[in-house]
């Protein structure tokens, strides 16, 4: 089997069994730090179930370390997180199943950044593919839970149409809303007759 293409049809075309690839290829880390991490535990003796399951729990470690620290406004740019991630992949090396389960979630643990970021997130000039990201995901996730036929992709093209009909990326010259986060969730418009 080789992993690497696997890796690579993956991050275009979004599949279950490497459904969390797909998705950071859309908002991740560079792929000269990803593509060592999504590798490294594998071993010669792995069978096809077991490489994609090792390589799809890497990348949904990656997403929720890249989506925990993006609500908390940190970077995770290559530079900021090199040695972390490249500490990682030796840390990884070889592993069975079930060690990369308990490293990952360790070092998921371990992190500075607490989900609670969530609370003060919120959309500013150089965010707004992340803001897209996000509300794609919860979106996607939240409707295939209701039993509808969503995904990612059909998700994130009616967002993108919806959030500039909505003006939340200032592209439309609308009337100003503002959010009275109040008990009641009303929306008010701030524009002055």
């Amino acid at each position: 089997m080789n992993a690497y293409k696997h890796v690579l049809t993956a991050e275009r075309k979004l599949t279950d069994s490497l459904q969390h690839v797909f998705y950071i290829r859309r908002w991740g880390i560079a792929n000269s730090l990803s593509y060592p991490l999504l590798l490294a535990s594998l071993k010669a003796s792995d069978n096809s179930e077991t490489v994609l399951a090792k390589m799809d729990m890497v990348a949904r470690y990656i997403e929720a370390f890249v989506v925990r620290r993006s609500v908390n406004f940190r970077k995770f740019a290559s530079s900021s997180i090199r040695y972390t991630m490249y500490t990682l992949v030796k840390e990884i090396r070889r592993t069975e199943i079930h060690e990369l389960q308990a490293i990952l979630q360790r070092k998921f643990d371990e992190m500075e950044e607490p989900w609670t970021g969530i609370q003060n997130f919120r959309l500013h000039g150089q965010n707004r593919v992340f803001v897209k990201f996000l509300l794609s995901r919860i979106t996607s996730y939240v409707e295939q839970q209701s039993g509808f036929n969503s995904s990612f992709e059909s998700t994130t093209t009616t967002l993108e149409a919806n959030l500039l009909k909505w003006n939340i990326f200032g592209q439309i010259n609308l009337p100003s809303i503002k959010m009275n986060l109040s008990r009641n969730q009303t929306f008010k418009n701030t524009e002055t007759a």
